[in-house]
């Protein structure tokens, strides 16, 4: 049994963070941006580019291989009126890939702007593609307790709805950089290696890399692993309660295949260090574990990837990591799965005791947010004078800032 920490309060996880210390727009070059390494309460500063050179060889690095999509759409009112419609997560087809093919129809999980504005009706948008006009509507199912149903429908009879949100749809790049989004964001607001499509956010601690830092890595015979987290809204949910007890943490969709299970099992097993390559990539595979637990104590459970946010706090475990993902690779083996799904809410905060992951590779998070307590519980309270030192040396603070390499205590 973990130590719980409902208990944590906010406030203690909280500093001042200038606005000018906020990063608005990309560097130049990726891998120009600096790099915090933090290891036995050691403090130093390199570029990202210098990567490679803290990583030991033969470790095996984890990337979050998701991609970010247009999922702003603005309709039109009848009455001229403009409603901006958030696509969130799918609702039918509720799988990201099969929702994204869909043709005529689909129905998302959204956020809705003026949505008092829209009290009943149809909205729609009028596009064009090789000079013929089409049309998109938008139907409000249902009002939800922190989104909305909503049912999109098309009649170009060759455009999928990916297709649709390339052509109606905005990149949705952070609120707080308090800008619509550019030319430049299409290209650096998405990592290098995004392959699946899904995230309304990007994994930005991934946003440094690039080629050369990777063919580096391969030098040291350094393996990477890719897996699926399709990041939602909730990263940037601010916690409202006093304590964490207080706060629900949301849901994201994961997507791990046997392949990635293997080379983490291959870890374990050689005592390899492995590094997670954002909070994204470190959720995930903790999240897999704690699946892992579950399939091993009950095997019928094999496809069905559930973690809430208090379940590793709940549990006892007597089995070792490497026991328990070797057996659910076993099972997937038996079941002729090659990939398992799922979605996760798993809080990591102080009193969290890590099973898998040896670093995190990691962007600067705002004050009083859960990616902070995840932080803390790598490096206890440790995690001030890392900010501190950050703030400092004039690190570039979010998703378009510096990075840090943060060795688990």
């Amino acid at each position: 049994m973990q130590n719980h920490p409902k208990h944590i309060r906010i406030d203690d996880y909280s500093y001042e963070l200038p606005e000018s210390s906020i990063a608005i727009y990309p560097l130049e070059n990726r891998d120009e941006s600096k790099l915090l390494n933090y290891k036995k309460g050691d403090i130093n500063h390199y570029h990202f580019r210098q990567l490679p050179e803290l990583i030991a060889n033969d470790s095996l690095m984890v990337l979050n291989n998701t991609k970010v999509f247009h999922a702003r759409l603005i309709f039109s009112k009848p009455s001229g009126g403009m409603i901006e419609i958030f696509c969130l997560s799918p609702h039918d087809p509720i799988e990201h890939s099969n929702n994204f093919a869909s043709k005529a129809f689909c129905t998302w999980h959204c956020y809705v702007g003026n949505a008092k504005k829209w009290k009943n009706g149809l909205l729609e948008v009028a596009f064009q593609v090789n000079n013929t006009t089409y049309t998109c509507q938008a139907e409000m199912i249902e009002k939800l307790s922190d989104s909305y149903l909503v049912k999109f429908s098309w009649n170009a009879p060759d455009l999928c709805f990916l297709d649709l949100t390339e052509i109606l749809g905005k990149l949705p790049i952070p609120p707080y950089l308090e800008r619509d989004a550019e030319l430049i964001d299409e290209l650096r607001y998405q990592t290098v290696f995004a392959e699946k499509t899904g995230s309304v956010a990007a994994p930005t601690a991934s946003l440094h890399f690039t080629q050369n830092v990777f063919d580096e890595l391969a030098q040291k015979n350094i393996g990477l692993c890719h897996l699926t987290l399709h990041v939602g809204a909730g990263t940037f949910k601010p916690v409202t309660a006093k304590t964490i007890e207080g706060h629900q943490m949301h849901h994201e969709t994961i997507e791990v295949t046997i392949e990635s299970l293997t080379q983490i099992a291959k870890a374990l097993s050689s005592k390899k260090p492995i590094i997670c390559v954002g909070t994204t990539s470190m959720r995930t595979i903790e999240s897999i574990y704690w699946h892992a637990l579950n399939v091993y104590h009950h095997p019928e459970k094999l496809g069905e990837i559930h973690i809430e946010q208090w379940t590793p706090y709940e549990k006892t475990v007597n089995i070792t990591p490497l026991e328990l993902i070797q057996n659910l690779i076993h099972k997937m083996s038996i079941a002729e799965l090659k990939v398992i799904r799922g979605t996760t809410g798993i809080l990591i905060a102080p009193g969290y005791s890590f099973v898998i992951v040896n670093a995190l590779i990691t962007n600067f998070h705002q004050p009083q947010s859960t990616l902070l307590l995840l932080i803390a519980a790598i490096t206890g309270e440790n995690w001030k004078l890392i900010y501190e030192a950050a703030l400092k040396n004039q690190y570039r603070f979010l998703s378009y800032g510096d990075s840090s390499l943060l060795w688990i205590n």
